[in-house]
């Protein structure tokens, strides 16, 4: 494999949502600098905009995300990382504003972290 990304249903102030989540995205670093993490982002906002997908969102501390249409949104709230910033991109909805819950299978408690999620 040389490079992985995945997207995860989202929660926004605990209800259902056509947004999804970002995480993980990654490149063999025998294969990075080459545009693959680029092809892999555009390859998954296209399939998004076919699935009718709102919108994506991503957790970074980083404003590499931009690049690819995605914005700071400090009204965006995911309480198990409150240290990174939210950006988001619209693909077939307005910016929502709110809590972000992720799924319990990516929370930090299943990692083995103290917080909890709120995704049932």
């Amino acid at each position: 494999m040389i490079g992985h990304i995945a997207f995860s249903p989202l929660k926004i102030n605990n209800q259902d949502s056509k947004w999804v989540g970002l995480a993980p995205i990654s490149v063999d670093p025998k294969h990075q600098n080459n545009g693959i993490g680029n092809k892999l982002i555009n390859e998954g906002l296209d399939r998004g905009r076919m699935l009718n997908y709102a919108g994506v969102v991503v957790l970074s501390d980083m404003d590499c995300f931009e690049r690819f249409g995605f914005n700071n949104k400090p009204n965006l709230e995911i309480h198990e990382e409150p240290h990174k910033d939210t950006y988001a991109v619209s693909l077939n909805a307005m910016p929502p504003e709110g809590k972000i819950s992720v799924h319990s299978a990516f929370s930090r408690r299943a990692w083995g972290y103290s917080l909890s999620s709120t995704y049932n």
